[in-house]
């Protein structure tokens, strides 16, 4: 994933709505590149748009900023498999 800054990240948390859109942003083509191996071809960018949703309303959840690439993969994962179903 992009190298995300992790001060960035961290002014995301804390509720810095321009971090926020930078850091969706520089995510979203690795999460799309990543949600074509794991989604049918017509979910995918549902996933990624879903994916970006609920980081925008959780990331304050997240823990460690150096965390952020694998947390938005199992969420776009998981998006995939909700869609599958």
């Amino acid at each position: 994933m992009t190298n995300t800054d992790p001060v960035l990240i961290e002014a995301a948390k804390s509720g810095d709505i321009g971090a926020l859109n930078r850091v969706l942003a520089l995510s979203r083509q690795d999460l799309r590149r990543y949600a074509e191996y794991h989604c049918v071809v017509n979910d995918v960018e549902d996933a990624v748009q879903e994916t970006l949703l609920i980081t925008a309303r959780k990331i304050r959840q997240l823990r460690d900023a150096s965390l952020l690439s694998s947390w938005l993969f199992r969420i776009v994962k998981r998006e995939c498999n909700r869609y599958k179903r």
